[in-house]
């Protein structure tokens, strides 16, 4: 792992332990507020920056000095957020103290926050619109987790994808007359009933998603993109013919997964459809692409990624 690794609430060095057994390396920062703590966890890492510090008072970027943050460790005291200590939780000292993680969450940036927590939920770290947007953090994960962790990723996933797509396409976001993966979905569930290409028993099926997802036609779209990416890719028919068609378009496989499929009816013209719209995106590409540069412009990093997922 590359990058700088920080424990926020080293104590005698638990977890940094656990770390450096894990990565192969030790903890490039220790932060605690208790000497003797730190004493302890000096010995057993010498070569870690020890830093004797309130945790809401430590200026994290100092000792960072814009280096990438690969791994943030963080564990504050639960007891006070849980019933763990037999009551209800009261110290508000100590209930307050993952704001220190949102802090440094915001200053230094890490690719990666792991917090002792645990559960079966995952949640977005913050909306992808709006004008509070002050970390690239998207996906909250539970570190002691009940269920697949497959799953929870994929889950976070589709409702990353819907949420990003409402951000790009703005006011049009429902809007069919302007393409997208929203648009199209919202005009499916919106007017199932009337859709001469669903069988009965698929429109009940619909009736009964919207009704479990509360007629949140977010949610309805999640619970298909997870049997799509779970089963459908796979072989393993669990949509109707109108989600895949938009799946195959909006969320389409890898190639090598495209290429095993290719041969099931289920899925060649969908497939076919989708080559053809990319080849003609690729050409438009390449073709403002040749001119951008004729006229003196960079094709950035970022531009090229672009034309890669094109080319598929």
């Amino acid at each position: 792992m590359k990058g700088l690794i920080i424990d926020c609430f080293a104590g005698g060095g638990g977890a940094s332990v656990g770390i450096e057994m894990a990565l192969g390396r030790p903890v490039d920062i220790a932060i605690n507020h208790d000497p003797d703590a730190i004493l302890i966890h000096k010995t057993n890492h010498p070569n870690t920056l020890h830093l004797t510090e309130d945790i809401f008072k430590v200026n994290l970027r100092k000792y960072v000095k814009d280096q990438r943050v690969a791994l943030m460790w963080a564990s504050p005291d639960c007891t006070s957020h849980s019933k763990a200590k037999g009551g209800k939780p009261r110290e508000r000292g100590l209930r307050i103290l993952p704001w220190a993680v949102y802090k440094h969450a915001k200053e230094i940036l890490p690719d990666v926050i792991l917090m002792p927590n645990a559960g079966t939920r995952t949640l977005m770290w913050q909306e992808t619109s709006g004008a509070k947007i002050d970390t690239p953090a998207r996906f909250l994960f539970p570190i002691f987790s009940a269920v697949d962790l497959d799953d929870q990723m994929v889950e976070c996933i589709g409702r990353y994808r819907w949420e990003i797509c409402r951000r790009v396409q703005g006011v049009y976001w429902n809007d069919i007359r302007e393409k997208s993966l929203t648009a199209e979905y919202c005009d499916f569930i919106q007017y199932y009933r009337k859709n001469s290409d669903l069988s009965a028993d698929a429109k009940e099926k619909i009736k009964t998603a919207l009704s479990r997802a509360r007629n949140s036609y977010r949610e309805v779209f999640v619970k298909d993109y997870q049997a799509w990416m779970k089963y459908e890719s796979q072989g393993s028919f669990r949509l109707n013919k109108v989600a895949r068609d938009i799946l195959v378009r909006y969320c389409p496989f890898a190639k090598a997964i495209r290429q095993g499929l290719a041969t099931n009816p289920q899925y060649q013209n969908a497939f076919h459809r989708l080559d053809a719209e990319n080849r003609k995106k690729l050409q438009r590409f390449r073709s403002v692409y040749d001119k951008y540069e004729a006229a003196g412009g960079e094709i950035t990093p970022e531009l090229k990624e672009n034309l890669r997922f094109y080319q598929m």
